[in-house]
């Protein structure tokens, strides 16, 4: 395992932000966490519920992404996507929805958002998460969409102790990544809460097929099979969008 240089604060802006503009100081692997984030973000800008008791965590890559190839950097998301997973489905049962989202039932328990710092080429990736881990109740706008692993096992759980799972978890995933190996995709498949639903994505009705191999979401479409880089996923069942 890497070992992980850990900068922990009780309150900060957003811990991807730190990484962000401190990442050229800073070695490969830091992880910086905090109990609470006053400006936490999700994709594209959304704000980020950060209270208390929950885990939140941003993970810097350097020079390990140099050697990955550029169309598959965006697959990170969900490697980190699966070591969350794993991790809690020691506690219980829960799925990755693509492109960054983890689900017990069909509320969100953790959301991931990965960011480049480019310039001519990714210098650098900054992956947060955000886990909803001892938290009890929710805002009225979230509370139908979210759950906490409180809610679940109806007891704390150990914040450092479940960091240091996943971070185990991800090294092991982010090496065989690294290495070529695409096994990954078949644990994403099998993870996967959006395969075999009908969706809407940016207003075409589709059905989702799967995961491709470099982390792109395979539709089936009125005009055919193609595949998703990004973008909202509306369920057609359930309405449930992807924040």
């Amino acid at each position: 395992m890497h070992d992980y240089n850990i900068i922990k604060f009780k309150t900060i802006s957003s811990t991807n932000t730190y990484l962000k503009d401190n990442f050229e100081s800073l070695p490969e692997f830091t992880v910086v966490t905090s109990d609470i984030q006053t400006g936490g973000k999700g994709r594209m800008g959304r704000e980020w519920q950060s209270d208390e008791g929950n885990l939140y965590f941003s993970i810097l890559l350097k020079n390990s992404v140099n050697k990955i190839k550029k169309n598959s950097i965006s697959a990170i998301t969900l490697i980190v996507g699966l070591a969350v997973t794993k991790v809690l489905n020691e506690y219980t049962s829960c799925m990755i929805k693509w492109p960054n989202d983890v689900l017990v039932g069909n509320r969100k328990i953790c959301g991931i958002l990965c960011e480049a710092i480019s310039y001519d080429k990714v210098k650098a990736l900054v992956i947060g998460v955000g886990l909803n881990l001892n938290q009890t109740t929710f805002s009225n706008e979230i509370k139908s969409k979210a759950i906490s692993l409180k809610n679940i096992i109806n007891k704390d759980s150990d914040k450092i102790n479940i960091l240091s799972k996943i971070l185990k978890q991800f090294d092991l995933e982010y090496a065989k990544f690294c290495k070529g190996d695409k096994g990954y995709i078949a644990q994403l498949n099998k993870f996967s809460y959006l395969n075999n639903k009908n969706a809407y994505i940016k207003g075409e009705n589709v059905k989702i097929l799967g995961i491709d191999d470099n982390g792109l979401l395979k539709v089936e479409a009125r005009d055919g099979v193609k595949l998703v880089t990004s973008g909202e996923v509306t369920l057609t069942d359930t309405y449930e969008v992807t924040k």
